[in-house]
């Protein structure tokens, strides 16, 4: 078991500990002669800092790291309402924040068609998308059922041997009458069919979102499948699939921007707007990984994946 603390403060704490000229390579800091309101010791305490990496105790007084050195040092600052605690052998160490996790995402690439291109997948071109996607239909059609959406993951038009994106008419061939959402290597564009552009209320008429870019048909305004940013990501594009039994009704988080609509009190229900009643692409894949993680067999993957 890791105990965290903050990583500024104990790199702070642990850098001014060696920055002042006192003997010994683990002499605490002791900025007041005040008591420390808490001290760890009695496990590995690792600071991160390469002048120092590891030391005996820390102590804190209110919320700030004040000396990290030998258990000796450190407990001078120990007085009688100082809480000590005993690690009993368990590291301790700097505490992060991921502020930009993929959690969702990996396990949509480990569930969906792999759409990667070699050494990684094995789609080169258009033709071989398509094929990559007919076999993961056929691999996984009770899931596709159930989930009345076909999902791949990972290509990269700079990859392709045509050097653009799939377009609707290129997905319309594999499938006209399932939704097909493609999401790029990036996470940062999409690509689906017609069927996908019509649920998602995607039209001549419909405005790029802020932040977002629906790409159209040469001379037109038509939809042409691409989806840059927020249009194929943000939680408030009007995108979404229909269960084909229920199987997507409970909702799931999104790795789209973070909503900031209030959470709903038990038992109560949100009245939706027409523009914010449909969740996003983004929200629907990560449906389907809740409900066909027991049914889907990836084709294709990879250890390398990530």
């Amino acid at each position: 078991m890791t105990v965290l603390l903050s990583r500024r403060a104990l790199l702070l704490g642990s850098a001014a500990l060696f920055a002042v000229p006192v003997a010994g390579a683990h002499r605490a800091l002791a900025q007041t002669v005040a008591p420390a309101d808490r001290i760890w010791s009695g496990g590995p305490i690792l600071t991160l800092n390469d002048a120092a990496m590891r030391a005996e105790a820390v102590a804190e007084r209110g919320g700030r790291i004040v000396a990290v050195g030998s258990s000796a040092d450190v407990m001078r600052l120990r007085g009688p309402q100082t809480q000590v605690i005993d690690l009993a052998g368990r590291a301790m160490i700097p505490g992060f924040i991921d502020p930009h996790g993929h959690i969702v995402m990996g396990g949509l690439q480990a569930l969906s068609a792999n759409l990667l291109a070699p050494p990684d997948g094995d789609v080169t071109d258009i033709a071989s998308l398509q094929k990559v996607l007919r076999e993961w239909i056929a691999a996984n059609q009770d899931a596709v059922r159930r989930a009345n959406l076909i999902v791949g993951f990972g290509y990269d038009n700079s990859q392709l041997k045509e050097l653009r994106h799939p377009t609707r008419d290129d997905l319309d061939q594999v499938s006209r009458d399932i939704p097909i959402v493609l999401i790029h290597q990036s996470c940062h564009l999409g690509a689906l069919n017609s069927k996908a552009l019509e649920i998602a209320g995607f039209t001549a008429s419909t405005p790029d979102p802020a932040g977002g870019v629906i790409r159209r048909k040469p001379g037109s305004r038509e939809p042409d499948g691409v989806l840059e940013e927020t249009a194929a990501l943000s939680r408030s594009s009007p995108a979404s699939v229909p269960p084909a039994s229920g199987a997507l009704r409970s909702p799931e988080p999104s790795c789209g921007p973070a909503s900031d609509t209030p959470p709903l009190r038990k038992g109560a229900q949100r009245r939706r707007s027409p523009k914010s009643s449909r969740p996003s692409l983004q929200k629907v894949a990560s449906r389907t990984i809740s409900r066909c993680s027991s049914m889907c067999s990836p084709i294709g993957t990879t250890s390398s994946r990530t």
